[in-house]
Formats: structure tokens, C-alpha cells, sequence
């Protein structure tokens, strides 16, 4: 996993252990984290990730 997304996840988790953070925040990280391949899940206060392949464009 690069760096950045791992830098992302934790201010992820940061953002969801404060309740007072917007949402936008959360779907800002959430779309670069997919830049990078990577897809979150969100479950309560944690948050769940795996790598997936990003296709190449056509």
C-alpha cells in the first residue's frame, strides 16, 4: 500500500473518532484513498479497507 493511503486511513480515523467532522471530509479522504486503490468500508467507529485493481482506461 503507498504511504499517502496509509497517511489517508489515519486521518480517516481520526475524523471518525471525532463526531463533530463533516461529512464532506469523510467523502474527500474516502475519494483519494480510491485514487489510490484503495476502498473503505466504514462500520460504527472503525473502518475497514482492502486494495483492488484499478482497471486501465479504455
Amino acid at each position: 500500500m503507498p504511504d499517502a493511503a496509509n497517511a489517508f486511513l489515519k486521518a480517516r480515523q481520526v475524523a471518525l473518532e471525532k463526531t463533530g467532522r463533516s461529512g464532506d471530509d469523510m467523502r474527500e479522504l474516502r475519494a483519494e484513498l480510491a485514487r489510490l486503490g484503495v476502498v473503505v468500508r466504514d462500520e460504527k467507529r472503525r473502518q475497514y479497507w482492502r486494495t483492488c485493481r484499478q482497471s486501465d482506461p479504455a
